[in-house]
């Protein structure tokens, strides 16, 4: 049974990395391993995965020891499905992942958002910081209106960077805080427009911190953000919602309202640590509250390719991951540093800078996926 990377350091659920279909006993071996690639201790692990579509999808899993492991699978790791992780059908593989579709969605209920389904809604999120969440949120944004999509940018991120990055201060009167929180005001109030025509920015700021405390106890508080959204999705073909550097509420919201998981990694040592607890946040999060959300993909950011630990951590994502990762990596590049500070998008700062048309590729990949995405859930319809 051959063998490929999969990556968790708790027991994710339903399956693994990204979803169901079949029982693996792996063996894995601690993040002490060797540089030659031998293994200085192994354990074996037992994964239990999810019934099959249309059954319940209450996540149920067990595991024994917290460490990277490697997962044996009966698909070999070169086996291709499409490029798009939200394969449908009863079970896809993709690169020895096998994915569960979501359940399917039938009669009138579907029917009746039909025209809502399609806009895309992309959570980038991942709970550590200085991956470059804020960076790509902001440029992906602006590369995907440049495309000629409309498109809605969502700061939920307390640290505001993201507005800071298009606005002074004095500019914004309501915020994401007044949405979600008690003061309940309308999203469509507070959206401000950017210097593109395309591209509408919804604010954020530091008051969005109180929301952990303020929405506890709240029986509905995961499903703030989505119902906020419901009444804009038919004016925007595209949503892209920067979170903060934590699996709090906020970034729940953002999975909860979301088609799509975007999960950006930075091509340092230390950066797949805490990966696996974003990872069992989507299983839980696709085991009730939201089953249509898929990982539209995984994303290396800071990329240096002057320095080997870049190029070996990236080797590393690259097996991990498979064609889950995008083609696509964004280098370490001043200019992306700087065209915040001038409250600009990279592609008005410097539009022929690397960074610049790292994003550019980027947003084709994304299209390209929501697209292949899009396509295969109307075939299933379909059927």
């Amino acid at each position: 049974m051959p063998c490929f990377h999969t990556l968790t350091k708790k027991g994710v659920g339903e399956g693994g990395l990204f979803g169901s279909g079949h029982r693996s006993r792996a063996r894995y071996a601690s993040p002490d391993s060797r540089r030659d690639g031998s293994r200085t201790t192994g354990h074996e692990r037992v994964m239990r995965v999810p019934t099959p579509v249309g059954t319940d999808h209450r996540s149920q899993f067990s595991y024994h020891q917290p460490h990277l492991f490697f997962a044996c699978a009966p698909q070999p790791p070169d086996s291709r499905f499409g490029p798009l992780l939200g394969a449908v059908g009863a079970t896809a593989s993709i690169d020895g992942i096998v994915v569960a579709a979501a359940p399917r969605r039938g009669g009138g209920a579907f029917a009746k958002n039909r025209r809502n389904a399609m806009t895309a809604i992309l959570a980038i999120a991942n709970q550590k910081g200085g991956v470059g969440k804020t960076t790509t949120a902001i440029n992906l944004a602006a590369a995907i209106a440049q495309r000629g999509k409309k498109t809605l940018l969502i700061d939920l991120d307390p640290q505001a960077n993201t507005t800071i990055a298009f606005f002074e201060q004095d500019e914004i009167q309501t915020t994401m805080f007044d949405v979600l929180g008690d003061h309940r005001a309308e999203m469509a109030a507070i959206i401000k427009p950017s210097k593109d025509p395309l591209l509408f920015v919804a604010p954020g700021r530091l008051a969005l911190a109180k929301l952990e405390q303020q929405l506890a106890g709240q029986f509905d508080a995961p499903f703030k953000l989505k119902d906020a959204l419901t009444p804009l999705l038919k004016d925007y073909e595209y949503i892209v919602m920067d979170t903060p550097p934590s699996l709090g509420i906020l970034t729940v919201n953002a999975m909860v309202a979301a088609t799509h998981l975007l999960v950006p990694i930075q091509a340092a040592y230390f950066a797949i640590e805490g990966t696996d607890d974003l990872l069992e946040t989507y299983e839980r999060i696709r085991a009730r509250p939201n089953p249509s959300l898929k990982v539209l993909g995984v994303l290396i950011t800071l990329f240096d390719k002057r320095t080997n630990i870049s190029k070996d951590t990236h080797g590393q994502i690259r097996t991990v991951f498979g064609s889950v990762l995008f083609k696509t990596r964004i280098s370490k590049n001043v200019r992306l540093e700087e065209s915040p500070a001038y409250k600009e998008t990279i592609f008005t700062f410097a539009p022929k800078s690397p960074g610049a048309q790292e994003y550019r590729k980027l947003a084709l990949e994304v299209i390209q996926r929501v697209q292949e995405n899009r396509l295969a859930r109307h075939a299933e319809d379909a059927a």
